[in-house]
Formats: C-alpha cells, structure tokens, sequence
C-alpha cells in the first residue's frame, strides 16, 4: 500500500510540494487508481493521455500514450506538463523532462524524471481488495525473504501493496522494516517478487499473530503489469474493503 502523500493542515487546502517522498507518495495514488494523466507540451495543440506504470523517488514510468500518433513526440529530453485527478486528488506538474523510450514484451513504456515540485490539493489512499475465499483458501501467500524468512497469508491487495497475517513469525516483522525480496503467489493465477516496505504492524490480543500492511516499494515492469492486471480482474468481482 502506497505511503500517502503529506498535506497537512486542511485536506482539502491545495499547496505545493517539493519533497521527492511526497511527490513519489502522490504519483503512486495515480498509479493504483489507473487515473489517467493529461500531458501537454508545447509543439502540440492538443493533449494526450497516459497513466503511471510505475513511481521511484528518482523517476515514474508511463504507457499507454494516446493517441499513439503523439508518441513520436516523447524523445529524450523532452518536456512536459501533467495534470492528474481522481476523487479526492488533484495534481498539477509543472515540468518534468522525458529519460527514454524502452520496450518490455513489445509494449512500449516511457522513463520520465520525477518533476522537483508539484500542486496538490487532497488526498485518497489506494481501494485494496479483499482475495475471494476461492482464492485464499488455495494458498494465497507472501513470503518476506529476511535473514530468516516468514510467510504470510493474504489478506487484501492492491496494486500499492497488502495486508498479511503472519503465525508466530521468528523474529517478528518490524514497522519500517525493509525487505529485499517479497514473492508474492497466489496459486494458478499470480506469482510476482518485489521489494518492500513493513508500514504498519499490529499484534493479535492474546495470540502470536501478526497483521501487517506491506508496501511493495520497487518491482520488474513485467511483475508490475501482472499485478496491475491482476487488481482490475479482481475489481470486477468483488468490493474494495
């Protein structure tokens, strides 16, 4: 699950940020709501269309341009301006300068520098799905790959990050605990590996059972488009929790 953006003060107030946490935090809101960005540049009257593949606080991939006629115009260097919104979520990019063009699979994708500040007004926290029992009861599973390793059962995904509950894990997970290695495989249907983040950790009353939030913090593009596929055919059969 995505870190959330820090606004402070009124949620509503709109304001600028600077800090490349906070700025990633943001860009990742887009990215697992699937909102579409409008980019505009200047040789080009009229916009076009693309969404966040993926967020690092160094760069954020982008596809799916349309229409595909403008891709031609996304050279290296490049600049361009972003506007985002979703309910609850504004953002307005002001520059941010195009890296590269690559390929993955034969689909095309674009590595664009971080943009150093950004207009935000709100915020929203990415939906997580709860795993149909179908699915849970076959094994969904996360494995933390730690000095000494601990698998956990899926409880929600998104395409930011899970919840996990864990039995009396040796040693147990730590809030901001970062971990190298995440695999994630829910059988027949979604094997992927990640890095990752302990955000939140809570104990179990009276047990040795561990709940945690995990954010999955940087991945392959082919595991990202896995699990982004995998959360809009889960969308179309169940509720956000």
């Amino acid at each position: 699950m995505s870190a959330q953006p820090q606004l402070g003060g009124d949620p509503s107030e709109t304001q600028y940020i600077h800090d490349a946490e906070n700025v990633a935090a943001t860009l990742r809101v887009f990215r697992d709501q699937r909102a579409d960005l409008t980019l505009r540049i200047e040789q080009l009257d009229q916009p076009m269309q693309a969404r966040v593949l993926d967020v690092s606080e160094r760069e954020l991939l982008i596809e799916d341009i349309r229409p595909r006629s403008a891709m031609v115009m996304l050279t290296p260097r490049q600049k361009v301006s972003a506007t985002a919104r979703i309910k609850g979520l504004y953002a307005f990019i002001e520059e941010m300068q195009i890296i590269s063009r690559e390929e993955e699979r034969g689909l095309p994708f674009y590595r664009v520098r971080l943009p150093q500040s950004m207009l935000v007004q709100q915020r929203r926290r990415a939906e997580r799905y709860r795993i149909p029992m179908r699915v849970s009861t076959r094994g969904a599973r996360v494995t933390l790959y730690r000095d000494q390793p601990i698998i956990g059962k899926i409880l929600d995904i998104s395409a930011g990050g899970l919840r996990a509950e864990f039995s009396a894990p040796k040693p147990p997970p730590q809030r901001e605990e970062s971990v190298e290695t995440c695999a994630i495989t829910i059988p027949n249907l979604l094997t992927l590996t990640s890095k990752a983040v302990v955000r939140h950790v809570q104990k179990k009353a009276l047990s040795r059972t561990y709940i945690c939030g995990i954010e999955l913090t940087e991945m392959p593009v082919t595991d990202r488009r896995r699990l982004e596929q995998f959360i809009q055919s889960l969308s179309k059969i169940t509720s956000p929790t």
